[in-house]
């Protein structure tokens, strides 16, 4: 019986040993480095998430790796086209040991228009801004409304955004949320399905 206990104890403690890890670290560019970190319970797999805009008038990327869920994996990669050019587009690859090292994911730039029109408008400003209309592409099935406002630390910025998107930014949802020193309030946020062009 003593064996089997003390069997029963080392495997927990072999268990509990072998915690995931992920490389985590952020960068401009498709690539980082940085140190490991034991991941969170719930956070079972490592990704790399890239990210392209160009709402500052040029093609601009980061990138994040760190601690994922991986039933976020199979998501689709997140498109924003707030027309006149302007984009945001997120994709997550997940991955674990050295092939998070090795694995540099890759946004598409070809992309297809599907149809489908929705207003569309960056502007750093609460009050709106000038309206477009923009062709949508790919899965941009919907129409988004936000306003959000940034703060990093004392730089306080109101956007407002409308055009065709992804159904996952969809899920945004009103409040504030905090990551890498940056909090968002989402302070208005709708989605409606994209009409066809007529």
């Amino acid at each position: 019986m003593q064996t089997i206990l003390g069997s029963f104890l080392f495997l927990v403690l072999l268990r509990t040993g072998t915690s995931l890890e992920c490389e985590v670290c952020n960068g401009m560019g498709n690539s980082c480095t940085g140190s490991m970190m034991t991941c969170e319970p719930g956070l079972d797999t490592c990704a790399i998430i890239l990210t392209e805009n160009s709402l500052a008038g040029e093609r601009i990327q980061t990138v994040m790796k760190q601690c994922y869920y991986s039933n976020a994996c199979n998501s689709l990669t997140t498109d924003m086209n707030l027309g006149q050019g302007r984009y945001v587009r997120t994709i997550v690859s997940c991955c674990e040991g050295d092939a998070c090292r090795t694995t540099s994911p890759q946004i598409s730039s070809a992309m297809q228009p599907n149809g489908k029109q929705c207003p569309a408008c960056y502007s750093l400003s609460a009050s709106g801004c000038d309206i477009v209309t923009a062709d949508c592409d790919g899965e941009e099935n919907y129409c988004l409304d936000m306003v959000q406002k940034v703060t990093y630390g004392k730089f306080v910025v109101n956007v407002s955004m409308k055009g065709c998107v992804t159904e996952n930014v969809c899920a945004a949802k009103e409040g504030q949320t905090s990551s890498s020193g940056i909090d968002t309030n989402i302070m208005k946020v709708s989605c409606t399905p994209a009409p066809v062009a007529a």
